[in-house]
């Protein structure tokens, strides 16, 4: 039921030339009817509503962007769909620089490139934008790429085993030096590329380790590697400082594969393990 009472509000009253221009406010005395007081109230109700989903709007922008800069960049890569989302951390003497040389050893050893050979559809590739490749050989449907993180495996591994064999004194190294070099090359352009720009903090107790210990964002590499095994190319780097039939280093297929029938067809058996070699 509409209340009784009377309200007030501002109305225009008239010049005395009659026109409605050049109005100054007073008050008019009246009685609202029955239909503008519902619109009053919806247009109200529609107001405050209007009001709190800007309300939610822009507080998830802000947690958004409070996100962004708590957790990274969270766009997604083309390939094998990776994001800012794992948790790591800048290490000083973690397990790759281990004050236990055997820890360093083994973790080194398990860092396998092998798995950075990949072997991608020419319709896959073309719906992401990656230029034809050399044929696999054995699917012509298919290209051969090798994945940029596992190439810097590869290189990080030759330059690790030349600096060791200079260290001990060796008069040669089982690479060259322009593999070397290549590697170096190919180890900047990616720093350069990629810009990071976090700040990594120093504390007087230890100087000259900036960010030991500090947290960072970083890609699922596990995710990588599944990716990489989804497309395997059958690839392992036997042999790698010798000019080989390349089709010897493309039989390694892993099992269930749809090329091993044919594969063993053409090769009979031949050792897999990690002794394998062109040779048995």
């Amino acid at each position: 039921m509409l209340s009784k009472k009377e309200n007030y509000d501002y109305a225009l009253v008239a010049s005395e030339e009659g026109s409605e221009r050049d109005q100054s406010p007073d008050v008019k005395h009246h009685r609202h009817p029955r239909w503008n007081s519902r619109a009053l109230q919806g247009a109200f109700c529609l107001a405050v509503g209007g009001s709190l989903l800007l309300n939610v709007f822009q507080l998830f922008i802000w947690l958004y962007k409070n996100d962004l800069h708590g957790l990274g960049d969270k766009s997604t890569t083309a390939y094998a769909q990776l994001s800012w989302n794992t948790p790591g951390e800048f290490e000083h003497n973690g397990i790759y620089d281990s004050k236990d040389p055997k820890v360093t050893e083994d973790s080194w050893a398990k860092l396998n490139y092998d798995l950075g050979s990949i072997a991608l559809s020419d319709e896959y590739a073309d719906s992401v934008g990656l230029p034809r490749a050399q044929r696999f050989p054995w699917d012509q449907s298919k290209g051969l790429y090798f994945l940029n993180g596992y190439h810097g495996i590869h290189c990080l591994k030759i330059l690790r085993l030349t600096l060791k064999e200079l260290f001990e004194g060796k008069n040669t190294t089982t690479f060259h030096e322009g593999h070397s070099d290549h590697c170096l090359e190919a180890l900047l352009q990616d720093v350069l590329c990629f810009a990071d720009d976090t700040p990594r903090y120093t504390a007087e107790d230890h100087p000259g380790r900036p960010g030991d210990g500090q947290q960072r964002v970083c890609r699922d590499w596990k995710k990588l590697e599944a990716f990489a095994q989804e497309h395997t190319s059958c690839w392992r780097d036997i042999n790698p400082t010798e000019n080989i039939d390349t089709l010897l280093r493309y039989r390694y297929c892993p099992p269930g594969s749809p090329y091993a029938e044919r594969i063993h067809k053409i090769f009979g058996d031949f050792e897999t393990g990690p002794n394998a070699n062109k040779d048995n």
